[in-house]
């Protein structure tokens, strides 16, 4: 026998298959954002990579040039002057 189904019922199947959905799209939401973090954090990995790799390409031309000025001024560095800079980046 069939038994009618109430208002409230029809209501509870409207709300239960919402809240599926919802909880579907959380779901979808927080891997797409997740992934997204991902892929931002690689490209700022990625650019401070290239930073470190042009400040140290600049440190071992100012390093070069620092030797070449001491040989032909004869006044060679001395054992505690330092030939590199060290730069660091960060955030505030």
């Amino acid at each position: 026998m069939n038994k009618p189904i109430t208002e409230k019922e029809k209501l509870l199947m409207v709300f239960s298959e919402m809240n599926d959905q919802l909880a579907e799209l959380e779901s979808t939401l927080k891997k797409s954002f997740s992934d997204l973090h991902k892929d931002l954090i690689r490209e700022e990995e990625d650019k401070l990579s290239l930073s470190e790799t042009r400040i140290s390409l600049l440190e071992k031309n100012l390093a070069q040039e620092e030797v070449f000025i001491g040989e032909k001024t004869k006044y060679p560095l001395g054992k505690n002057q330092s030939v590199g800079l060290k730069f660091e980046l960060g955030f505030h």
